[in-house]
């Protein structure tokens, strides 16, 4: 079940053009990804 942190990912990708990420395996899993012009973000859901 995607929180709303992973909606807000999903959205960003969309509105980037990059294609959906995979499920997650477990609840703090990290998103990396890469654009184009080779900037690297990874993004860290922290625990409440």
């Amino acid at each position: 079940m995607k929180n709303s942190f992973d909606r807000l990912i999903d959205g960003l990708a969309k509105d980037y053009g990059m294609p959906s990420f995979p499920e997650k395996k477990h609840e703090h899993e990290i998103y990396c990804f890469e654009f184009n012009t080779g900037i690297s973000i990874k993004i860290y859901q922290g625990r409440r």
